[in-house]
C-alpha cells in the first residue's frame, strides 16, 4: 500500500510527518487530516473508506489548507482527549462492521499536545459497513469520503471477501507427489500464512546474502524456550537448498533418499511457509530397549503386530516444534508483528500408533488402552476459514506445544493425556538440555 514515508509506523517520528509538507501530499485516496478530533461518526466513515479501498493514512492533529496540504503539525489537545488510542479503537469497534485491521501511532509534539496517526490496510474483508448502513470508499477529488451507489463496484466489495477465502483454499491444497514405493509413508504438512494476507514482503528475497543468510539459520541450533526456567536448543540440518516460485525450498536428504519425499520447508516471498515433516516410524520387531516399548509391545501379544505402524512421537514433536520456533524467528527478523493463518494436514495415518517413550504413555494404556488411529487423514481445521486458522504471533514455544495437542488428538490422544506427555518431556528436559 502506499506509504510516503519509506518506514513502518512504530518508527515514525515528527521529523517524518514534516515529509509530507515537503513532499505536498495531499487528501484524498490515500491521505486524510484532521486538525483534531470529528464526531464519531465521520472518523468511522473515514477509516472503513480506506479499508473498502486501497488503505491509507489518517492523522489527527496536523492541519491542511484549501488545497489539502498540510501546513502545521501542531497537534490535538491531550486534555481533552487524554486516551486517545482507546478513543479511537472504541469508535471503530462501535461504528464499522465488520471490525477493519489498522495500526496507530501516538507521537508526542510538546506537552499535553499530540498527534495520532493511523494505517490502514486495504481489507479482504469488505464491505466495511459504517452504523449508519452504508458503505463508504474513497473519493480522489477531495478529503472525505463518499457513500457508493454504484452496484458493480458493491459487487466487487463483496467478491473481494470471497477472493480472501479463495486464497487460503488454494494455498493450503495438497500438491506433494509420491512414488509408488512412499504410499504407506504418512507425514503432517503446515501451512503458514502473515495475516493480513500479502502485507509483508521479504526483500532482496533472491539476492545471494539474503539466501545464503536464511541457509545458515535453517542449520543453526534453534533455542526454543517452553517456560520462564526451560528452553532446549537443537539443530536440524538441511542439507539441500533450492529455488521454487516465489520461494526458497530447504530439505533434509541423506545417501540413497534424494528422490523421495523427505523433511521440506518452503519459505514463499510473501512471508508465507509449508512445511512437510514425515512420520519416523519404529518397526514392530526393534529391540529398543525401553520398558514402554516393551509393555506396548505386550499389549499386542494377541493382535498382529505387523498391521500397525508405530510413530516415534517425541521425535515428531521436537522437529514439529523447532520448526515452528524457525518460521516464528524468520517472520519476525523480517519485523513482522501480526497475526498468522496456519492449518495442518495429517495424511496416511491409518492403523498408526503415536508412541511416547515416557511413562505417561504408559499408563494411558493402563487406562485407556492402546491409541490406535482408525482415519486415513485429516485437516485441522476441518473448514478453511480465517476466523478458525486465525492467531497472534507466539510469545515462546508454549504455542507450539498446544498446537501439537491439536495433532495428538488425530491419533486417539485425549488432550489431557498429551498433556501429561508434554509435562513429563518438559520435565526431564529441566535437567537435560537438548543441544
Amino acid at each position: 500500500m502506499f506509504n510516503p514515508f519509506g518506514k513502518k509506523i512504530n518508527e515514525l517520528s515528527i521529523e517524518d510527518l514534516r515529509i509530507l509538507k515537503e513532499r505536498e501530499i495531499k487528501e484524498g485516496f490515500y491521505v486524510e487530516y484532521k486538525s483534531t478530533f470529528p464526531r464519531p461518526e465521520k472518523i468511522a466513515r473515514s477509516v472503513a473508506s480506506f479499508a473498502n479501498t486501497y488503505g491509507g493514512w489518517y492523522f489527527v492533529g496536523i492541519e491542511s489548507n484549501e488545497k489539502n496540504i498540510p501546513v502545521n503539525f501542531r497537534g490535538f489537545s491531550l486534555t481533552d482527549y487524554p486516551t486517545p488510542l482507546e478513543h479511537v479503537r472504541n469508535i471503530i469497534r462501535d461504528h464499522i462492521d465488520p471490525f477493519p485491521l489498522y495500526y496507530s501511532k501516538l507521537i508526542q509534539v510538546e506537552n499535553e499536545k499530540a498527534i495520532l496517526v493511523l494505517q490502514i490496510p486495504e481489507s479482504y474483508e469488505t464491505p466495511h459497513i459504517t452504523k449508519d448502513g452504508r458503505i463508504y470508499r474513497r473519493n480522489s477529488e477531495g478529503s472525505d469520503p463518499v457513500p457508493e451507489t454504484n452496484r458493480y463496484v458493491l459487487d466487487k466489495l463483496y467478491e473481494k471477501s470471497a477472493r480472501l477465502q479463495e486464497e487460503i483454499e488454494f494455498f493450503c491444497r495438497r500438491e506433494i507427489a509420491i512414488s509408488q514405493a512412499e504410499e504407506k509413508n504418512g507425514w503432517i504438512e503446515i501451512y503458514a500464512m502473515p495475516y493480513p494476507l500479502n502485507q509483508l514482503s521479504i526483500t532482496q528475497f533472491f539476492e545471494k546474502t539474503f539466501v545464503d543468510n536464511l541457509k545458515n539459520k535453517m542449520n543453526e541450533p534453534t533455542r526454543v524456550e517452553l517456560t520462564e526456567n526451560t528452553w532446549f536448543s537443537t539443530s536440524i540440518p538441511f542439507n539441500i537448498a533450492s529455488a521454487g516460485y516465489r520461494s526458497i525450498i530447504f530439505r533434509q536428504t541423506s545417501p540413497g533418499t534424494l528422490a523421495l519425499m523427505g523433511l521440506t520447508f518452503q519459505l514463499f516471498i510473501n512471508g508465507n511457509a509449508k512445511i512437510i515433516i514425515p512420520f519416523q516410524y519404529i518397526p514392530f520387531n526393534s529391540e529398543l530397549n525401553s520398558v514402554v516399548w516393551k509393555k506396548l509391545i505386550e499389549a499386542l501379544e494377541k493382535e498382529d503386530g505387523y498391521l500397525f505402524r508405530f510413530i516415534d512421537g517425541l521425535k515428531m514433536l521436537i522437529v514439529f516444534v523447532v520448526l515452528l520456533e524457525k518460521y516464528f524467528d524468520i517472520l519476525k527478523s523480517q519485523g513482522w508483528q501480526d497475526d498468522i493463518l496456519i492449518a495442518y494436514r495429517l495424511e496416511n495415518t491409518w492403523r498408526t500408533i503415536l508412541f511416547f517413550d515416557i511413562s505417561a504413555f504408559s499408563k494411558h494404556i493402563d487406562k485407556y488402552g492402546i491409541p490406535v488411529c482408525q482415519r486415513y487423514n485429516t485437516q485441522i481445521p476441518k473448514k478453511l476459514l480465517k476466523e478458525y486458522m486465525i492467531t497472534k504471533m507466539p510469545e515462546n514455544g508454549i504455542f507450539h506445544l498446544i498446537e501439537f495437542l491439536k495433532i495428538s488428538s488425530h491419533f486417539g490422544i485425549f488432550p489431557h493425556e498429551a498433556k501429561a506427555f508434554v509435562k513429563e518431556w518438559l520435565e526431564k528436559l529441566q535437567g537435560n538440555m537438548v543441544v
